[in-house]
């Protein structure tokens, strides 16, 4: 809150901080300046390479996720799954696979066959009172010393152009991606979690023509991570591209084959990506990009 004088040189001082953060001659559009006056700028940098397939991840403790009875989320339960002290809780607002055509119901019935503690929860993950009744429950079947996590896998799409998308639109992506995860992040504050994964999308990144509400959605995933962070809570958000064989991705590669190139990220190499991030639960927003 500043006036006159006091303005021209707050903005003087940010102009040249915002020169001295950036890289190449650019400028960044984001900058904070912490309780010592050190200014800081977000930076993508390179973290390694994503093994190609998934080692053995241990799913000992709770493993709640949401979407759960998409692709991406059997997915990851199929990682997680085999410990015998494995629970896993996979929600979706049906409490029904709806997705036909990429094996679901197969994969379903391979985990209810293994040895993990396997419940599906009907349940809406942007209405605040049905996230506590999830986790709550979820928490409650922890034994002492063993993990809970969460990995918020929920999504849906509404694409199109920004000035077609309807009120309903924004909506429904944003209820599934943002709201869920205010939710979570909300009825979570009190529980003693060892990972909070969000799977966000390199549209948050760098946008895709017709899906500013997604971009949008994911976005807030990515800022809520950082906000856990700093309040001293675990979280990692996964910018994810389209997934080749599973969910939203798969069918995004399958409307458009023939058409257009579309770089999907295969479907074990996501698994190891997950894996990883499981184990470090890193603080940072973190993005798959192909070198191939």
């Amino acid at each position: 809150d500043v006036r006159g004088g006091e303005a021209a040189t707050a903005v003087a001082r940010v102009g040249r901080a915002a020169a001295a953060c950036g890289e190449d001659g650019g400028v960044p559009r984001e900058l904070a300046q912490s309780s010592s006056g050190t200014w800081h700028a977000p930076r993508l940098v390179r973290t390694g390479a994503i093994p190609s397939s998934a080692d053995s991840v241990s799913g000992a403790g709770v493993n709640i996720i949401t979407g759960g009875l998409g692709g991406l989320g059997l997915r990851a339960a199929k990682a997680l799954a085999g410990d015998p002290s494995s629970h896993l809780v996979l929600s979706s607002r049906s409490g029904r696979i709806t997705r036909a055509g990429q094996g679901l119901g197969a994969q379903l019935r391979s985990l209810e066959a293994s040895k993990s503690n396997l419940r599906i929860r009907a349940c809406d993950i942007a209405a605040p009172e049905d996230a506590v009744a999830l986790l709550r429950e979820s928490h409650s079947l922890r034994r002492p010393r063993l993990a809970t996590r969460v990995i918020h896998a929920a999504g849906v799409l509404a694409d199109g152009l920004v000035r077609k998308l309807t009120p309903n639109d924004l909506g429904a992506v944003f209820a599934a991606k943002a709201h869920g995860a205010a939710a979570i992040h909300s009825a979570s504050t009190t529980l003693n979690f060892s990972a909070f994964v969000a799977f966000s999308s390199v549209a948050s990144a760098y946008g895709n023509i017709g899906q500013a509400n997604y971009a949008g959605a994911n976005s807030y995933l990515d800022v809520l991570v950082t906000l856990r962070r700093a309040c001293g809570l675990r979280g990692c958000s996964l910018q994810l591209p389209p997934v080749g064989g599973a969910g939203m991705g798969e069918a995004l590669a399958s409307k458009f084959s023939g058409m257009a190139e579309i770089w999907t990220l295969p479907l074990e190499r996501y698994a190891a990506w997950l894996a990883q991030s499981l184990s470090l639960c890193p603080s940072a927003v973190a993005t798959a990009l192909s070198s191939d």
